[in-house]
């Protein structure tokens, strides 16, 4: 359990690292297009008005995975994935600003399935992905939310402690707790899950969402999801 804490750990660092020297270095780089630059900044502002945003990268058809959290019906035609972390601070306000509104207008509609994946930024979002996963598939989604939920709470101070808070209020006693957070199976199954959204979806950020295969890093507001999913539904549809 250390050596893969101890992995994670250095990773997100490094990962961390090479992101900050990246838009450090973007943000410094002078330009001698001006022009371009209005334009782009003016298209930017008029498509964020909008609600319009383009996807970072596309990828073919994403396979559900036996492990998945599906919310919604299995055969919507449209597939939302969410590549998050239990101590990421957007990661939670689009579990409680964004996700409510997508849940209304599409989930329960039957028209978009939600699906929840890990991808743990530090040894505490993973000790709490271990719990979510400790409690069984039917009560696994109602702890995350209660993680996100609870997220200014449970990190502040003593993290620890607040994961076994977290996992009292769910019905854990504290042997439960410390077994699930001993069980190497249930921490493998949490960083292959992070490790495959690198290598298949190269995932950097969170949260990351995924909409039939087209990726949007850091998120989307709710405005720019329902944009999104609405023009997928008129793809799925034939534009009806």
């Amino acid at each position: 359990m250390r050596n893969i804490w101890v992995y994670i750990v250095v990773a997100v660092v490094a990962l961390g690292g090479a992101v900050a020297i990246f838009n450090a270095v973007n943000n410094n780089n002078p330009t001698s297009h001006i022009k371009n630059d209005n334009f782009e900044k003016k298209k930017s502002e008029q498509e964020a008005t909008l609600g319009i945003v383009e996807p970072d990268r596309t990828f073919g058809t994403i396979e559900t995975a036996a492990s998945d959290i599906i919310l919604g019906k299995k055969n919507a035609p449209v597939t939302i994935i969410e590549y998050a972390s239990l101590t990421c601070g957007h990661c939670s306000d689009f579990h409680l600003k964004v996700l409510p509104e997508i849940k209304k207008l599409f989930i329960e509609t039957g028209k978009v399935k939600f699906i929840y994946r890990d991808f743990p930024l530090d040894q505490w979002a993973l000790r709490a992905s271990i719990i979510a996963r400790c409690a069984g598939p039917e009560r696994r989604y109602s702890f995350i939310e209660t993680f996100f939920a609870q997220q200014k709470i449970w990190t502040r101070g003593n993290p620890a402690e607040g994961i076994v808070a977290i996992a009292k209020l769910g019905g854990m006693d504290f042997e439960k707790t410390t077994a699930c957070l001993q069980d190497e199976k249930l921490a493998n199954a949490v960083v292959k899950e992070r490790l495959t959204g690198t290598k298949l979806y190269e995932i950097e950020a969170t949260p990351t969402i995924l909409v039939n295969g087209d990726r949007y890093s850091g998120g989307l507001s709710a405005e720019q999801l329902r944009v999104v999913v609405e023009n997928k539904l008129k793809i799925q549809t034939g534009g009806k």
